[in-house]
């Protein structure tokens, strides 16, 4: 017998395995997420229209958020934060279908939320930053001194 294998065919069958497997996966962290309370109105809103659709770049979720009747208006901060916490990654580059611009490409992990850290706030790392100057101060040759100096005249203006 002689057997013939169509590739393409094969392929194309694998890759709607594979979206079938993701989607599931991606309800399934939806729902986890949803019901854990990590995730802020704004941020579940951009999580979700990464679970519906798929793979998209930023201006393709704010395009699917409007035909769900979401303002998309904040979406912009929403993807670092959410990449923060572990929900979504950076997958790569592509042509946005709405900028026709390389833009990053994003989808959902399947991992539950981390708590979101805002990290220090500006005061605090002028105050870290003028702590380590304070520090060296003492530890440098004085002709180094009126550039550390000058350092942190800028990091006051800050």
């Amino acid at each position: 017998m002689n057997y013939e294998i169509d590739f393409d065919k094969a392929q194309k069958e694998a890759e709607e395995e594979n979206k079938n497997k993701t989607r599931q996966t991606s309800i399934e962290a939806y729902t986890k997420a949803k019901e854990s309370g990590l995730l802020s109105e704004l941020r579940l809103k951009v999580y979700e229209m990464l679970c519906l659709h798929g793979q998209l770049t930023a201006n393709e979720v704010r395009i699917h958020a409007s035909q769900h009747n979401v303002n998309s208006g904040v979406f912009s901060t929403r993807f670092s934060e959410l990449e923060r916490m572990g929900v979504i990654k950076a997958i790569g580059t592509r042509k946005c279908s709405v900028s026709g611009h390389n833009a990053l490409v994003w989808e959902i992990t399947g991992d539950m939320p981390k708590k979101f850290d805002r990290g220090e706030t500006r005061s605090q790392k002028k105050q870290r930053l003028l702590s380590m100057i304070s520090d060296l101060d003492s530890k440098i040759d004085s002709e180094l001194k009126p550039e550390l100096n000058e350092i942190q005249k800028l990091i006051n203006n800050l």
